[in-house]
């Protein structure tokens, strides 16, 4: 993704792993990470490096990797993403 991208545009815009997996949600910017929100009541939180990301077509943030291997490396259940405090103004 190009340095300039608005980073903005992906929020609440659905994510998908390499292998067509559906992860979830895009809530928002943290630093150099986009987080991703799965599940209704027992929700996961998944922070993804932004240059993990392949494309973006206008609905869908499509990443490089597997949805076993964000499982594995990026995902947070205590979800340390906060809305107020995010930089999700910011074009990382």
């Amino acid at each position: 993704m190009e340095d300039s991208f608005d980073w903005n545009k992906v929020i609440k815009k659905e994510a998908k792993s390499n292998d067509n997996k559906e992860l979830g949600e895009i809530q928002g910017t943290e630093y150099n990470y986009l987080v991703v929100e799965r599940g209704l009541v027992n929700k996961e939180f998944f922070y993804i490096p932004k240059d993990l990301v392949e494309n973006y077509d206008g609905k869908t943030v499509n990443f490089k990797i597997s949805e076993e291997e964000i499982e594995k490396k990026y995902v947070n259940k205590d979800n340390l993403f906060e809305k107020s405090t995010s930089d999700s103004n910011s074009k990382y």
